[in-house]
């Protein structure tokens, strides 16, 4: 019984501070910014998104998976350009 509770303490526990809205599909990857002041999420919508940790969109960016390539991480491959554009 003690399991049931913690995993129900686990799932319904959960509150939700900043939702990110504004992919128009699945989000298949999130990483955030070394600083922590920062979040990218790719989705499923071909774009990466560039978030404040409010909540607020800062930048859009599209990309094309390569072919054949459907596991690629966007997120990885434009992860150096994203560094350069969005240092303080």
């Amino acid at each position: 019984m003690r399991t049931i509770a913690t995993l129900q303490e686990a799932v319904y526990g959960v509150r939700e501070y900043n939702r990110l809205e504004g992919h128009d599909r699945s989000v298949i990857a999130v990483s955030f910014s070394p600083d922590g002041k920062l979040i990218a999420s790719a989705g499923d919508d071909r774009t990466v998104r560039i978030w404040q940790r409010n909540g607020k969109a800062i930048a859009t960016f599209s990309y094309c998976r390569e072919r054949g390539n459907t596991a690629q991480n966007p997120l990885r491959t434009r992860r150096s350009s994203l560094e350069r554009k969005f240092q303080s």
